[in-house]
């Protein structure tokens, strides 16, 4: 069984792993409210409800995740985030690994990390010189050799999955849309509830507490399924190795990574990819970056002998706005902006919101029990996962021709610096 202390890592600098001396002040709160369904508000809940103070008093209102085959959200599951999964619920990575995917999760490992620019010549794409950036090997003395790196899994599976092993941990849901911070407050089973907002947008009947620059980038992005029977053919990439590939076009850098995937409702799927794009806010026309984006992952796929597998069904795109980079605030009065301050900046770019989230909700429960100000630590507990988007966005945008011919002249040396967030704990787990 795994609690906060025992997956102390290097990622995030949580409460309970600075061994800084706690407040004397008591805890501000008997109960929590948490609003949303998804990954940070299930961890949350159920971190809380593991307190004494909190047990049987923690409430999720929203209604039940609904499960299509659509990839609606992020994917790409680093392994590191299922520590903070379990950790949460006080139960075991198989535990959790279980209840996502069934009795084999193997299917969905990532193992190794490979790296190609891709060029478009008519109407296929041609992969340059390949290299491995990332690999569960020659790890740190500290650390066990071949550990899963990733998983690959979609997010309304894996939002279920948790909620699930919550509610039976003791955590109570009301599976109604309610939005309103005054009835919210009714839920309460205590006089003195926390208040958590886990999803985007705001809560009715709330008072401003800061007003949040408007984005001035957005990231764009268009993903599906994939099988993979021409794969061994190919001959480039191995059962479990995941695909990160570029493409340079406009003056801007696009970015791909395909991971082994499994999935209940796509048997027959064995990836899952995705192509994105850093833009500024106006500048772009939607529908072109989508036609792009879509031909990018299907050709990308394709040169690695990836069929794409019901494109109509499993087919998401999106168009996400970034947030600021650092010190983000709860942007009403009385409530905890948990969705809002897990952002990395970025979305997307680095396959990291699964893990930034648990991050956060984890560091904000810690913060709580032991009577500190969530919103500084949450902050704190994100500094490398936002700094490592930073470095990806700028590369992406501001340096996009130079990080392209990079790539192409040595993969392996040019992601050499992305490749060692794996010794600061943010891809495989603490083992």
């Amino acid at each position: 069984m795994l609690d906060t202390l025992s997956i102390k890592g290097r990622d995030a600098h949580l409460p309970l792993w600075t061994n800084r001396t706690p407040p004397s002040k008591p805890v501000a709160y008997d109960s929590a409210v948490i609003v949303g369904n998804g990954i940070g508000a299930a961890v949350m809940a159920a971190r809380l409800n593991r307190a004494s103070g909190f047990a049987g008093k923690v409430v999720m209102v929203s209604p039940p995740v609904a499960e299509s085959r659509r990839l609606i959200n992020g994917v790409t599951l680093r392994a590191r985030s299922v520590d903070y999964y379990a950790a949460a619920l006080g139960t075991t990575r198989k535990t959790v690994l279980t209840e996502v995917y069934g009795p084999d999760w193997r299917l969905a490992t990532t193992y190794r990390q490979k790296v190609a620019v891709a060029v478009k010549e008519g109407n296929t794409y041609r992969l340059g010189k390949t290299g491995t950036w990332m690999t569960n090997t020659g790890v740190r003395h500290d650390r066990s050799e071949n550990a899963p790196l990733a998983y690959g899994v979609r997010n309304s599976r894996l939002a279920s999955a948790l909620i699930s092993l919550a509610t039976k941990a003791g955590v109570r849901q009301i599976g109604d849309d309610i939005n309103d911070l005054p009835t919210l407050r009714t839920l309460a089973p205590g006089k003195s509830p926390l208040i958590v907002n886990a999803r985007p947008k705001l809560l009715d009947n709330a008072a401003v507490a800061w007003q949040a620059p408007a984005p001035k980038e957005m990231v764009l992005a268009a993903q599906m399924t994939f099988t993979d029977q021409g794969r061994a053919l190919k001959g480039i990439l191995e059962r479990h190795d995941a695909f990160c590939s570029f493409v340079h076009r406009d003056r801007g850098l696009d970015m791909a990574v395909l991971y082994p995937f499994q999935d209940p409702l796509s048997p027959l799927a064995r990836y899952y990819g995705i192509f994105y794009r850093v833009a500024k806010t106006g500048s772009f026309d939607k529908d072109h970056e989508y036609a792009c984006l879509t031909d990018e992952i299907t050709g990308v796929g394709n040169a690695l002998g990836l069929e794409p597998h019901d494109m109509a069904e499993t087919m998401g795109r999106a168009s996400v706005p970034c947030l600021p980079w650092r010190g983000l605030q709860n942007r009403q009065q009385g409530v905890l902006d948990l969705s809002y301050i897990y952002s990395g900046g970025a979305p997307i770019i680095t396959g990291d919101g699964m893990a930034r989230s648990a991050v956060a909700a984890t560091a904000a429960a810690e913060a709580i029990i032991c009577g500190r100000d969530p919103v500084p630590e949450m902050n704190r507990s994100l500094a490398r996962y936002r700094f490592l988007n930073w470095g990806q966005c700028r590369l992406m945008t501001h340096f996009s021709g130079l990080t392209a011919g990079m790539v192409g002249l040595a993969p392996s040396l040019a992601l050499a610096g992305p490749g060692y967030s794996r010794n600061w704990d943010m891809w495989a787990g603490a083992y």
